[in-house]
């Protein structure tokens, strides 16, 4: 049996210790929700089945391949440690589990977790032994519009936009070894303005101090060790530049210069922890004519609608070559950057973007329904979202709503403006050096960075004029409001944010759709008018749908297989002006 998914799982955040768990878990489904009173977190339970972890039970790739509604999940799997454990502690990570999972260690409770997009870790050193160990997972997971999902579909076939549900372990496991105090948290906040680096540093409070070693292409840059405030630390480093006449490396999609980090904490005696990490050197900002700019000079963004399904694996990249292959193929089509649409991707796929020079919107997957519930299941998983991809320069902006989904009666509701309000200061609460799209798409508010446009109409004929600012205000484009009551455009920049999703005809087949409908001429040229039309009008950019086709829908510009549909030069003559 192949074992997929064993490169290190979180390559922005590396420790040098590690065990992967990827592979062969044990596994059953549980749907009469038994397994508590039947004792299956203890080791004398037989599970009945075999799953190949990190791929979801209704994926191809995890060898279940069951896509009936299954509320409750059971993992387990033997571990013996390797010899690298000995004299530390053990740190069990998760890059994600959808949604809610109970963990024991050796039949011992050890964590429980709940948001299906989060990467979270739990200390099971108490629990473990010096041979074999058990780790069992209940995971609980039903058709609840109340909780982020996404392009998850709450039915079991999937239906116009939306696709498989995914749910159990789909991002990777595995195992770490620190100190008795370890890195639990990071923010590294650059200001390309003043040249300075804010660390901000969040440990159990049991080391001493920190040391800090920044360098550039194997140059070293700075170095500087600091006492510790207890479990919560600010250090400012100034990045002096290498000479007087050219800036620090600033990053960019042309030059995505990485600045590598080391971070040490220590005790009096030892060194407790080792992380190594990176960051970019960059500035997202609105000028003074509200004109959205990269390093100080306006952006005019390229995006392509990204997905993150796979054909066998659904959520989840059989190997991390795919995100590196589907960023170059997107620049070699003519696109600076991606919409992760409703989904909160693999660490790899970051870690290359950042890599490659690709600029990335960070999108809050949706609840479909509007109370309590789903209001406090929003703000909990939006905080981790933005926590989590924090760091990575890649990340130009934060969307935490999707054209009223879960927020259906945003146009005249004041409680559901007033949530989407409060969740566009969230992110201002949280991190003031991105831009937020509040509701992209339609009924936009007035707490927004810019203005959002979805429009799939088949010709831009017309789009100069009726996408004039002084337009906006009247606009009902996809027969959807595009200012919500009460709210009045203030100048921001306009965004194309979803337009396109044309099927090209000679790839059609039957069964399957498209949301743009299908190009009768010649599909570059179809393109390409319409392109041309969007570039004389007011926008600040765009974004197409979509980089592959996913499911029941044939308007990717690449197959289910990742593979391009017509010669990509062509595209680049297109997209790439």
């Amino acid at each position: 049996m192949m074992i997929l998914r064993q490169e290190y799982p979180r390559p922005h955040f590396a420790r040098t210790t590690w065990q992967s768990l990827n592979g062969p878990w044990y596994f059953d489904f549980d749907d009469d929700d038994e397994g508590l009173s039947h004792d299956f977190h203890l080791e004398t339970h037989h599970f009945s089945r075999t799953i190949i972890v990190p791929f979801a039970p209704q994926s191809v790739t995890g060898g279940i391949n069951d896509e009936n509604l299954h509320d409750v999940m059971w993992y387990q799997k033997k571990v013996t440690l390797n010899g690298n454990f000995e004299n530390g502690r053990i740190l069990l990570c998760f890059n994600a589990i959808d949604s809610e999972a109970t963990i024991w260690v050796n039949g011992k409770f050890a964590a429980f977790h709940r948001n299906g997009y989060s990467s979270f870790e739990s200390d099971i050193s108490d629990y473990v032994n010096n041979g074999e160990n058990t780790i069992t997972i209940r995971v609980k997971d039903g058709y609840d519009t109340t909780q982020p999902r996404g392009k998850q579909f709450w039915k079991v076939k999937p239906e116009e936009c939306w696709y498989t549900a995914t749910s159990g372990i789909w991002q990777s496991v595995w195992l770490e070894k620190v100190g008795i105090d370890y890195l639990v948290g990071l923010r590294m906040t650059p200001d390309i303005d003043t040249n300075f680096v804010l660390f901000e540093l969040e440990t159990l409070g049991k080391a001493e101090e920190a040391e800090i070693t920044v360098s550039f292409a194997g140059r070293p840059v700075k170095k500087i060790t600091f006492t510790l405030d207890g479990k919560y630390t600010k250090q400012v480093i100034n990045l002096k530049e290498e000479n007087s006449v050219y800036e620090v490396h600033l990053w960019s999609p042309e030059h995505p210069n990485l600045y590598q980090v080391r971070i040490c904490l220590k005790s009096a005696k030892n060194d407790l922890d080792v992380v190594n990490t990176y960051f970019g050197m960059r500035k997202i900002s609105l000028d003074e004519n509200q004109r959205i700019c990269l390093n100080n000079i306006p952006l005019y963004q390229r995006l392509i609608l990204d997905q993150g399904y796979f054909k066998d694996g659904d959520l989840t990249a059989t190997s991390i070559d795919q995100f590196e292959k589907d960023i170059g193929l997107a620049k070699k089509m003519g696109f600076n950057g991606a919409r992760k649409h409703q989904k909160i991707e693999d660490p790899y796929f970051y870690h290359y973007a950042n890599k490659m020079g690709f600029l990335v919107w960070g999108e809050m997957p949706s609840t479909y329904e509007f109370n309590h519930n789903s209001v406090k299941n929003n703000f909990s998983q939006f905080i981790d979202l933005i926590n989590q991809l924090y760091n990575h320069p890649s990340i130009i902006c934060w969307v935490p709503v999707n054209e009223s989904w879960g927020a259906r009666k945003a146009l005249v509701d004041k409680a559901q403006q007033s949530m989407i309000k409060s969740l566009y200061h969230l992110c201002k609460t949280l991190d003031q050096t991105r831009i937020v799209s509040a509701n992209d798409g339609w009924e936009n508010i007035n707490e927004t960075d810019f203005i959002s446009i979805h429009d799939y109409a088949f010709s831009a004929d017309g789009f100069e004029e009726k996408y004039k600012p002084e337009n906006i205000q009247k606009l009902y484009p996809m027969s959807r409001k595009l200012m919500a009551n009460g709210e009045i455009y203030r100048g921001q920049s306009m965004i194309l944010t979803e337009f396109g999703g044309f099927a090209i005809k000679e790839t059609m087949t039957k069964g399957l759709y498209s949301y743009g409908g299908v190009a009768k001429t010649d599909f570059v040229k179809h393109l390409e008018d319409f392109l041309n039309t969007i570039r004389r009008a007011s926008f600040s950019g765009f974004v197409y749908t979509q980089l592959t086709d996913t499911k029941q829908e044939a308007n990717g510009l690449l197959d289910a297989e990742h593979q391009p549909k017509i010669d990509i030069s062509l595209l680049n003559e297109v997209f790439g002006k």
